[in-house]
């Protein structure tokens, strides 16, 4: 024991009759063990109570006694490295130890590195050195299998849920519904475009406070996954047609203003002429007007551009901007293409609505966005989805969206199909628009942090229990859920008789926003990253695993994976680490027979039959 283990003091208490209190020290004197470099104290009670069990079980003490087994006294993470007398691989009692512990039947589970594989069991064991009998019948009657993993054999996407749409206020709720019904197009997708409309029309113009120190702006990114012709273009339409209003005024907007800029530019043209003349004659000229600056050109959608042109529309039109495109894969594949990569941090940065500041050599000076804040709204075919995860970087931009991978929706006859209100729905969603502030001034919409804490306090949880694309897609939740809750609190007031909106985020919205993205985003956030965020090595496993299942193979050889299965694109080296990962995932087993000839048995490897059920 090291130094640091207060061992004379620590002790173990038990709930279970058979195990009293010992302290450590009298646990590693009892047994003999030797613990160097000492563990943490919650291993070394682990490996002793492991060490108990094992040395009171009958098949462990059998196999001992019948001098099969021989301990190494190292235990480590519940497994105990033992050595095999009759296996040679076995005998150093280094790597090629064996690990062994109590299976969840009774029997013993072993952990091999060699010729016996990485997991079986004591019936396996036995066969494998020539012994047939055991203290129990059990013992060469009861084996089973390790969990296999049925995920590699789900469908791609699998079942996912619908969402939740009594989230919404009742006459939203309706709304998505009757829009859902009428265009043929998943409510799911309808709901997406709604949020997306509601977070553009704030954008940096709405301010959301959990607590002093940390703020989050109206912006959402969400992406609508479906093969073509599944209902992406209708509710993309209905989406549109929820900012015609304030598309009218802006283009209204913009024509007064053009009409002005060209009226003071034809009189500062006009005077500039007056001016020259006065001079030529030397008559004393009327000073000159300034010149008119064009007018910024009002907008709130924009499509597939470059990054300057977009700079250029944020500057026009600082609260923010929404990107709608039919097919995001235009504009996301090409992030790393042009620009030298460039582009790619700034649009993550518009997830935030964050400072941009862009040079370029054609530029005479660097555009200052002080809030650069897009919301995106698009589509992306499933087959598309690889190829987007092939080109991420671990920057997180995948994990900010809000995925969506709906059924396709059931089409109601042409004649019971009705027509949405959205002349209403345009209405309320221009009041939003009116009502959000600027980004010096925005309005502020403040969560309860004693109500948020619970909620970030399980989200952080989940974020340590993930990995990869879905960890950060977790991690970023905190944040969109803030958001969600916002965007919520203003489409309840939308439909509400108050003249202005409350500043404080109600309960209710919060409540649902969480459920919406903890019962609707995540699951297919999941659905999404499970097929395109794949690795190469985990396609060669499924598609491994799917031969054997739809083949009903009962046993396997290295060549009919690299044969058969794949066609013979792979080598032997590859199919040897293919038929090991599938061990590992509990989907094949090592079979050990005797040789019966000169050089060893071909390798041969079981199947497990919960996967051809």
């Amino acid at each position: 024991m090291g130094s640091t283990q207060d061992s004379a003091v620590t002790t173990l208490d038990t709930d279970e009759e058979d195990n009293p209190r010992f302290t450590v020290e009298e646990l590693l004197d009892e047994f003999d063990l030797t613990l160097d470099p000492a563990p943490s104290f919650p291993k070394i009670i682990g490996a002793i109570l492991d060490e108990r069990a094992l040395l009171s079980n009958p098949h462990f003490n059998w196999l001992v006694d019948q001098g099969l087994l021989a301990r190494n006294s190292k235990p480590s993470n519940g497994w105990h490295k033992m050595i095999c007398p009759l296996v040679h691989e076995h005998t150093d009692g280094d790597e090629s130890g064996t690990g062994i512990r109590i299976a969840a039947d009774g029997t013993i589970a072993f952990h091999c590195f060699h010729s016996h594989g990485d997991r079986f069991r004591t019936k396996e064991y036995l066969e494998s050195v020539g012994q047939q009998n055991g203290p129990t019948a059990s013992l060469t009657a009861t084996f089973t299998w390790d969990e296999p993993d049925l995920l590699l054999l789900e469908p791609e996407r699998g079942p996912l849920p619908e969402p939740p749409l009594e989230v919404l206020p009742p006459k939203w709720r309706g709304w998505v519904k009757t829009t859902s019904e009428g265009a043929g197009a998943p409510a799911a997708f309808v709901l997406q475009g709604l949020l997306a409309v509601t977070a553009a029309v704030c954008g940096a113009g709405i301010e959301i406070q959990i607590g002093t120190s940390w703020q989050e702006p109206g912006v959402l990114w969400l992406m609508m996954v479906a093969a073509p012709s599944a209902g992406k273009s209708p509710a993309l339409m209905a989406s549109r047609r929820l900012i015609r209003k304030i598309n009218d005024k802006l283009k209204g907007q913009n024509l007064i203003q053009e009409v002005k800029y060209a009226h003071d530019l034809h009189q500062f043209e006009e005077a500039t002429v007056a001016h020259k003349k006065a001079v030529k004659e030397k008559k004393t000229p009327v000073p000159l007007p300034p010149k008119p600056q064009k007018p910024p050109h009002l907008q709130l959608v924009v499509g597939n551009t470059t990054i300057e042109a977009l700079a250029a529309a944020l500057s026009a039109n600082p609260r923010g901007l929404i990107a709608i495109h039919d097919e995001l894969s235009s504009l996301l594949l090409n992030l790393n293409r042009y620009g030298g990569g460039n582009d790619r941090p700034l649009y993550i940065e518009a997830w935030a609505a964050a400072p941009w500041t862009i040079n370029r050599k054609n530029l005479d000076k660097p555009i200052e966005i002080p809030r650069a804040a897009v919301t995106m709204l698009g589509g992306m075919q499933p087959e598309k989805l690889r190829e987007f995860f092939d080109d991420q970087a671990d920057d997180g931009l995948a994990a900010r969206f809000l995925y969506a991978w709906p059924d396709p929706p059931t089409q109601l006859p042409l004649w019971e199909r009705r027509s949405a209100d959205d002349e209403w729905a345009s209405t309320a969603i221009e009041r939003i628009w009116q009502s959000a502030g600027t980004p010096e001034k925005p309005l502020v919409l403040v969560i309860d942090p004693r109500a948020f804490d619970p909620i970030y306090r399980r989200l952080v949880y989940l974020a340590r229990r993930e990995e990869g694309f879905i960890a950060g897609f977790v991690g970023k939740g905190r944040g969109t859920i803030a958001r969600l809750a916002a965007l919520l609190t203003l489409l309840e007031w939308s439909v509400s008789a108050d003249p202005t909106p409350s500043t404080t985020v109600s309960t209710s919205a919060l409540a649902g926003a969480t459920r919406l993205w903890e019962e609707f985003f995540l699951p297919h956030a999941r659905a999404v990253f499970r097929v395109g965020g794949r690795s190469p090595q985990e396609l060669r496993l499924r598609k491994a695993a799917l031969y054997l299942r739809d083949n009903r193979l009962t046993t396997v050889r290295r060549q009919t994976i690299r044969v058969d299965a794949f066609g013979r694109t792979l080598d032997a080296r590859d199919a040897d680490g293919i038929l090991r990962e599938l061990e590992h995932r509990g989907i094949v087993r090592p079979v050990h027979r005797a040789a019966t000839g000169p050089g060893r048995p071909p390798a041969e490897w079981e199947v497990n039959p919960r996967i051809l059920d």
